[in-house]
């Protein structure tokens, strides 16, 4: 849904929620540069909006990221390669109604995305690949 969306781009892209990637996809990097030193091929299920494929593909890694959600794919689209440099303003939480301690909370706002996506993967140049790939693992 939309809405997940929004709470997506906040955790994923806002300096507000940067504490995320440090205990979520900082671990993840350190565990798959310690097993594959020299990089490698990574598959990503369930990729949402690239965060962490972008991180994987900065490190030397060959990214093959999935999802089945084809909003969540249209956005990562948006943010990995069309959203303007100075970011974009939201209000991911004006739809939320619960869990939120005051009005001021529901009216956040953040700028997504605070790193530009390609400043993420400056290799000598290069890009490093990153295929996002579209559909679920079925049997």
């Amino acid at each position: 849904s939309l809405a997940s969306v929004f709470l997506h781009l906040m955790r994923d892209w806002s300096e507000l929620c940067e504490h995320v990637i440090s205990v979520q996809y900082t671990p993840v990097l350190r565990e798959l540069k310690e097993l594959l030193p020299r990089g490698g091929q990574v598959l990503l299920p369930g990729a949402g909006l690239g965060r962490l494929a972008m991180m994987l593909a900065a490190e030397g890694f060959q990214v093959e990221a999935n999802d089945a959600s084809r909003l969540f794919l249209t956005f990562a689209d948006y943010i990995l390669n069309r959203a303007p440099r100075s970011g974009t303003m939201l209000f991911p939480l004006a739809h939320v109604f619960s869990e939120n301690w005051g009005h001021a909370q529901q009216y956040t706002q953040i700028t997504v995305p605070t790193i530009a996506p390609e400043s993420l993967v400056n290799l000598n140049g290069t890009r490093p690949p990153l295929l996002i790939v579209p559909g679920d693992f079925v049997k």
